[in-house]
């Protein structure tokens, strides 16, 4: 599985290391990041076999001579596959965009496909952009394009959900 993990920092730990920074406390850049240790270090990367127990799914990898995808969801077995090939950082991606269609009917995603895909990408850019933003200690240091790089996101509907998505955590800020 995915093992990266995410440091879950304690509210103690959280004001004693704004305390050191000598950051006046009404600031804007402490409410950043009281509200990035709050909600999104507390976010973490959870393993494929944590996502499959969640989500109550199966996941199972091909090789890449059966099927030149990257993956694919069987909503008879509840089965997401994996291509074997991939890298644990595209597995995970892949996993995320997945699961998504967990909530598709085949006979919508039949009649609807591009609009099951855009909301499936949709997912996957939201939890990548948790993810990365548990990164940064001021939220505003976050590049989109830099970001849409990192996760091969080249589409314009790609870039417009990963500014959206964004703008709609800086909201909460």
């Amino acid at each position: 599985g995915y093992s990266v993990r995410l440091i879950k920092f304690s509210a103690l730990f959280t004001m004693r290391a704004l305390r050191r920074e000598s950051i006046p406390k009404g600031s804007r850049l402490v409410t950043s990041r009281l509200f990035l240790y709050f909600k999104v270090r507390i976010f973490e990367i959870m393993t494929e076999k944590e996502l499959s127990h969640q989500y109550h799914v199966q996941i199972r990898f091909f090789s890449p001579d059966q099927w030149d995808g990257l993956g694919f969801y069987d909503s008879e077995t509840r089965t997401i596959f994996l291509n074997s090939s991939l890298s644990l950082a595209e597995r995970h991606r892949v996993l995320l965009h997945e699961l998504d269609h967990l909530e598709h009917i085949k006979a919508i995603y039949n009649y609807a496909s591009i609009r099951c895909e855009n909301e499936a990408n949709r997912f996957m850019i939201r939890h990548l952009l948790r993810e990365e933003l548990a990164k940064y200690d001021d939220p505003a240091a976050f590049n989109w394009a830099t970001f849409a790089n990192k996760y091969n996101l080249k589409t314009t509907t790609d870039e417009i959900m990963i500014q959206d998505e964004y703008l709609k955590f800086a909201s909460d800020l």
